[in-house]
């Protein structure tokens, strides 16, 4: 274990050991997992990383990819998997200063998401502008949960036509909203944030 969790060789280990026995209970169950070897500025490198490239972050997005192909590819394998549904998410783009300093400006660089064995054959999936917001309902539509209007919080299920706030407003509205303060949720749902303890700092 590391200053960020365990290293991906070895959660991946671990995962396995944790769903064969939660599987085993014969209930319905959900299992989370975090990888991070290529959260950190360069990538987390053991001494098991493949060296094929130059600089050590791409050797490190190389492992993490086989990894979780190799991961996914065991799940397959598994008596769960038939009734079981897996969703990829990426939380945010590489913070990885200058790995993509040389790319075309132009191209628009998107986390990667992925839904799958979810049993959803007809999908409006081609060019759709959607947020973290719209994974919510579309994790519980991927497990077949009947949402009614397509729509949870602020989020749409993005396997129904139903259009998300950002294909409605456009990215920059949509960012505007998104980024303004709210002093009702600051006072009462974020109690014992960073925010909160600054503001009581400066009151007092």
């Amino acid at each position: 274990m590391n200053g960020g969790g365990y290293e991906d060789e070895k959660l991946f280990d671990f995962a396995k050991d944790s769903l064969t026995e939660i599987a085993d209970e014969n209930e319905p169950f959900n299992f989370t997992m975090l990888t991070a070897d290529t959260h950190y500025e360069d990538g987390y490198a053991t001494d098991e990383t493949p060296d094929l490239f130059e600089d050590q972050y791409s050797n490190v997005i190389h492992d993490s990819d086989e990894k979780i192909k190799e991961f996914i590819d065991w799940m397959k394998t598994q008596p769960f998997f038939e009734d079981t549904t897996v969703v990829l998410v990426g939380d945010h783009l590489t913070m990885d200063s200058d790995f993509f300093e040389d790319i075309d400006p132009s191209y628009q660089r998107t986390v990667y998401n992925v839904f799958l064995n979810t049993g959803k054959n007809e999908v409006n999936n081609n060019n759709r502008l959607f947020s973290a917001l719209d994974m919510y309902p579309s994790t519980l539509s991927a497990l077949d949960v009947q949402i009614p209007g397509d729509r949870l919080g602020l989020g749409v299920d993005l396997f129904s036509g139903e259009q998300t706030l950002m294909e409605q407003m456009g990215y920059e509205a949509f960012d505007e909203e998104m980024t303004k303060r709210s002093d009702y949720y600051d006072e009462y749902l974020m109690q014992g944030s960073d925010y909160d303890i600054e503001r009581r700092n400066a009151d007092e």
